[in-house]
């Protein structure tokens, strides 16, 4: 991929409009509708646009990890803005998300089968 190339991408992203981007990539403002068509046909670009859409979306999406650190911090906040209410939802949603509440973590029930034991009662 080419500097221009490049430069278009980035502008593609910023502006969202591939005659603006080529234009402002140093590409001719005549054929400038003609050249963005022809850019974002291409594989590379195309390639390219995308993994920097990727890019951006982890950025500004919170991920797991985030999420949990933020709970978290709600939990255990002696901060005054942060209600008791909101602390214990935290705690609640902690635990939700580590399945303590569900019922797959109570512990299997088992019969037990005594053999030989006539005179047992129930």
């Amino acid at each position: 991929m080419t500097k221009k190339q490049r430069i278009f991408c980035e502008q593609y992203l910023k502006l969202g409009d591939g005659v603006s981007a080529a234009i402002a990539a140093g590409y001719s403002v005549k054929s400038a509708h003609a050249t963005s068509s022809r850019l974002l046909s291409n594989r590379e670009i195309l390639s390219h646009l995308e993994e920097k859409r990727k890019e951006a979306e982890k950025r500004n999406i919170a991920g797991n990890d985030e999420i949990l650190e933020y709970l978290t911090k709600v939990m255990r906040s002696c901060d005054d803005e942060v209600t008791v209410r909101d602390r214990m939802r935290a705690a609640e949603l902690l635990g939700k998300n580590a399945n303590l509440f569900s019922e797959r973590n109570q512990m299997p029930q088992q019969s037990v089968i005594f053999f030989g034991e006539e005179n047992i009662v129930d």
